[in-house]
């Protein structure tokens, strides 16, 4: 491997590491690893696949996406109707007019009501989207009350890497929605575990503050391992599965358009929270031929982006 391979290989892993910082608002002067959070690292593989967890935490694909996500690999499915019936989910209703009578889009400030009307206005693909985000938003919950802010930092990650896979597809010749959805998914195995061992550790009568440093070890460790298995439970299409699977060693495509997504999402992040300057971050990203205008129009949206 040459030097400057390394370089940026260790820079990605620094990247990471910081990131999960953020999650667990974890400071230099947070408690080791102990013996007990020792031996849950060694048994996580045992916890995380079993039956029983997975029943308990692992989340479903909601059954009415199943025709949305198969349009991806089959061209005869009907888009339009696809998402014509989503939008008969009350949640997505209500968040694609809202969306319609925002000043965005309804800048005469004339009240929208139907679905019909606030999709000629916004646009039929981007009501598929639209729903996508909000049917997923599921997988970005957490069930503990510990680290409140994990559950919000996670779901803003997902949304940007989502928005930020839309508007890279085309660099890469990659189908857009295919880019959108894998943004949405690609955090679920992080979730996935970090219920599984806030489960755990409630089991546990030797706990009484969770170690921080044990959750970022553990969902560091066993997010994207955990991302695939789910993405293989739910069945999705295998050149998703494919581009999980490249997350950190990307090659082409799909996999490069994720992972070249998720980084400036990260990247975004680490500027917000004060641990990466912005230009260190412009820099980073225009090594990977982002142009540089859209690498700071998109850390402007994403700051303001809940």
């Amino acid at each position: 491997m040459c030097a400057a391979t390394n370089e940026a290989l260790v820079t990605i892993q620094t990247i990471e590491s910081d990131f999960y910082d953020i999650l667990f608002n974890l400071k230099d002067v947070d408690r080791p690893v102990s013996t007990f959070d020792q031996s849950l690292l060694i048994d996580a593989e045992l916890f995380l696949l079993s039956p029983e967890y997975q029943a308990e935490h692992m989340s479903m694909l909601p059954s009415i996406l199943t025709p949305l996500i198969s349009t991806i690999e089959d061209p005869q499915v009907d888009f339009i109707k696809v998402v014509t019936d989503l939008c008969d989910a009350p949640d997505v209703a209500r968040e694609i007019l809202t969306i319609a009578n925002s000043d965005m889009y309804n800048s005469q400030g004339k009240d929208i009501r139907t679905i019909q009307h606030a999709t000629a206005l916004i646009g039929l693909v981007s009501v598929g989207y639209i729903a996508t985000t909000v049917l997923m938003s599921h997988v970005t919950r957490t069930k503990s009350s510990f680290f409140n802010s994990f559950s919000d930092t996670i779901h803003k990650h997902t949304i940007q890497t989502a928005m930020a896979g839309r508007d890279l597809a085309h660099q890469h010749d990659v189908n857009a929605f295919c880019s959108h959805v894998l943004g949405l998914i690609h955090n679920c195995g992080v979730v996935y575990s970090f219920n599984c061992l806030s489960s755990k550790l409630g089991e546990s009568t030797e706990v009484s503050k969770p170690n921080p440093l044990l959750y970022k070890k553990i969902c560091r460790q066993w997010g994207d391992i955990m991302t695939v298995e789910i993405a293989r439970n739910w069945q999705m299409p295998q050149i998703m599965i494919e581009a999980l699977e490249q997350l950190r060693e990307p090659k082409t495509g799909l996999g490069k358009t994720l992972f070249l997504a998720d980084l400036l999402s990260k990247v975004s992040l680490l500027v917000e929270y004060e641990k990466m300057t912005r230009q260190a971050a412009i820099e980073m990203m225009t090594s990977y031929q982002l142009p540089q205008d859209y690498v700071e129009n998109f850390f402007d949206m994403a700051k303001a982006l809940e």
